[in-house]
C-alpha cells in the first residue's frame, strides 16, 4: 500500500509488538475499551488529510445574497496578519470553511452543493477540532501565558460562531438533531444551518428596518 502511495492508519493493540519490517510506522495504539475512539479520530483525521470532497469550495462571490448577508451581520474575511487568526484558519480551512470575523468570529461553510451526510460530518470534525484546541490551551498552551493573554483567549473563544450555507432540499432537523448527537461530549461553540430563506429573511428585515423612502 505503502508503494501505491495509500495513506495507511496502522492499529496495534497496546501490549502487542509488531513485526520488525513495519515497526517505523507511525502506529495508533489502542486498548480494548478504547478502540472505537481511537479509531474515528484517526479516521477523521485521515479524511482531512486526503480531502473531504472533490468539488471545490466556493467563493462569497458567487451569491450576492451572500454578500448582502455578510454585509447585514456586518462580517469581513479575516486578515491572516496574526499568529491567532492563521491558528483559528488552519482548524476551519482543510474542511472548506472560510474565517470571517466582527462582532462575532464566524466559520462561515457555503455547503448548499453538499448532501446533508456531507454538511453533518463537516460541522461535526470542525467541532471536534475547536473542542480538542481547547483542551489543548486549558491542559498545556496555558501554562506558558500570562493572565492578559488566558484571558484574551477566553474572549476569542466566546466570540466563536460556526454558520453553514445549506441546500433547502435536505432536512435540516434531521441534521441538528445528529450532529447534536455526534457532539454531545464536546464542549461546542454557536453554531446553525442556514437555508437561503434564512438568509433572504436577515436581509429583509434589515431592508424593513429603513422604512419607506
Amino acid at each position: 500500500m505503502m508503494a501505491f502511495k495509500k495513506h495507511i492508519i496502522p492499529l496495534q493493540l497496546e501490549d502487542e509488538a509488531l513485526p520488525f519490517n513495519i515497526q517505523p510506522l507511525d502506529t495508533i495504539k489502542y486498548s480494548k475499551g478504547n478502540f472505537k475512539d481511537r479509531a474515528n479520530s484517526v479516521i477523521d483525521d485521515a479524511i482531512i488529510k486526503t480531502g473531504t470532497t472533490s468539488r471545490p469550495t466556493r467563493a462569497l462571490t458567487s451569491s450576492e445574497n451572500l454578500l448582502k448577508y455578510i454585509s447585514v451581520r456586518r462580517l469581513r474575511v479575516t486578515q491572516l496578519n496574526s499568529d491567532e487568526a492563521n491558528y483559528l484558519y488552519n482548524l476551519g480551512n482543510p474542511l472548506g470553511y472560510l474565517l470571517l470575523d466582527g462582532e462575532d468570529i464566524v466559520y462561515f461553510g457555503i455547503f448548499d452543493f453538499e448532501s446533508a451526510k456531507e454538511v453533518v460530518f463537516r460541522l461535526k470534525l470542525l467541532l471536534q477540532a475547536l473542542h480538542e484546541a481547547k483542551i489543548r490551551f486549558e491542559t498545556t498552551t496555558s501554562k506558558n501565558m500570562t493572565p492578559e493573554q488566558i484571558e484574551q483567549a477566553y474572549g476569542i473563544w466566546k466570540r466563536l460562531k460556526i454558520e453553514i450555507i445549506i441546500s433547502s432540499e435536505v432536512d435540516k432537523d434531521k441534521m441538528t438533531e445528529k450532529v447534536k448527537e455526534l457532539t454531545k461530549e464536546y464542549e461546542t461553540v454557536p453554531w446553525s444551518l442556514l437555508t437561503n430563506t434564512d438568509i433572504t429573511e436577515v436581509i429583509d428585515k434589515a431592508y424593513a428596518d429603513i422604512g419607506n423612502i
